[in-house]
C-alpha cells in the first residue's frame, strides 16, 4: 500500500504513473501496469 502524496493531489505515485500512461503512452517503453508484482514473484 502506497502513501498518498499531497503534491500529487492525494493520489499514489503508481496511480499518477498510470494516469500519465493513459494520456501520453508514447513516453513509455512498456505498459506500467505490466510491472506489478504478482503472486508468483
Amino acid at each position: 500500500h502506497q502513501k498518498k502524496l499531497k503534491s500529487l493531489k492525494f493520489i499514489s505515485p503508481y496511480d499518477k504513473l498510470v494516469q500519465e500512461f493513459d494520456q501520453k503512452p508514447h513516453l513509455f517503453n512498456i505498459n506500467p501496469t505490466h510491472k506489478l508484482m504478482g503472486l508468483n514473484t
